[in-house]
């Protein structure tokens, strides 16, 4: 079994793409901290209760996706908690070395 490299939440965007360009996946641990996902869980709890699984109408569609899998569009305006994480600077900085280069 393939073994994740796990990295130190202190780690630079660079630390970040270095495993991702070897390895493919990379897990930073707490990369966020313990209290902010504490309360983005409970601000996306509510929707996550509502949630209604979408029947796709096909068998193999609904194979690959989840029978009870939730999906959430529009996670900003359910968990303003989410513009942190959007705007950290590791986060961007991962954005703008790997995907940056394949944009227009």
């Amino acid at each position: 079994m393939a073994k994740i490299t796990h990295l130190l939440h202190d780690c630079s965007a660079s630390d970040i793409v270095a495993e991702i360009e070897v390895h493919g996946a990379v897990i930073v641990d707490d990369f966020v901290m313990p209290s902010w996902l504490a309360a983005f869980n409970a601000s996306v709890q509510t929707s996550i209760d509502r949630s209604i699984p979408f029947d796709y109408g096909e068998p193999d569609a609904m194979d690959f996706l989840g029978h009870n899998s939730v999906r959430l569009n529009g996670l900003v305006s359910k968990a303003s908690h989410d513009i942190e994480l959007m705007l950290d600077p590791r986060l961007l900085g991962v954005m703008d070395q790997l995907l940056a280069p394949s944009c227009g």
